[in-house]
């Protein structure tokens, strides 16, 4: 059984969706770089949401997260190289069925953040080595990986300010602390769970 998820990139500003071929050849090396970096940010989300809420048996296919791996697409044929579990002989020609299809054409109600900016750039892409902040062990300190990370994605999201500049552990929820401007000596700002202060 596979699992197939689509992402819309009409809202990207800097790789338009709609260009035809001549203007697609103009930068074409930039663009394919940025939807490279905005695959694999796609990609990383939801491995780490698929694992968080179905728990799966098995690991999922690493070389998936390369945006030109070959794959099996829904609908498509194959010949099975060896026999089914199922009992289908080799060499048998398989239809990939789709068993089921949501697709959205809006955001989840209530949702209003992108999980990639319409400006998201070259400039200041995502890390594209893959952290999850749920994964650090509570007894460690934050990997400052995960701390640049963190950075890049707000900086994705609102620019140089809010700057996330310290990460750690308050009970059993993770603390967040921001510096609101360049002369910010004292950062008091912070997120905690899922409550806000300022």
């Amino acid at each position: 059984m596979h699992f197939h998820f689509v992402f819309s990139i009409k809202h990207l500003e800097n790789a338009c969706f709609d260009v035809d071929a001549s203007q697609r050849q103009v930068n074409h090396e930039s663009a394919s770089a940025l939807l490279t970096n905005v695959y694999e940010i796609y990609w990383d989300r939801t491995l780490d949401e698929f694992q968080r809420i179905l728990k799966p048996s098995i690991e999922a296919d690493r070389q998936m997260r390369s945006a030109t791996q070959w794959r099996r697409n829904p609908g498509a044929v194959r010949v099975l190289e060896k026999k089914s579990v199922l009992g289908i002989p080799e060499g048998t020609r398989v239809r990939q069925v789709v068993i089921r299809e949501k697709i959205r054409d809006r955001a989840p109600k209530g949702s209003s953040v992108w999980l990639v900016c319409p400006t998201h750039s070259l400039r200041n892409p995502i890390s594209r080595r893959r952290t999850n902040l749920t994964e650090t062990d509570h007894n460690d300190p934050v990997n400052p990986e995960k701390l640049v990370l963190l950075q890049q994605m707000c900086l994705n999201e609102w620019g140089t300010y809010p700057k996330p500049v310290q990460i750690g552990r308050q009970g059993k929820g993770w603390i967040i602390h921001f510096k609101n401007h360049k002369n910010d000596r004292k950062p008091s700002t912070f997120v905690l769970g899922e409550y806000r202060k300022t």
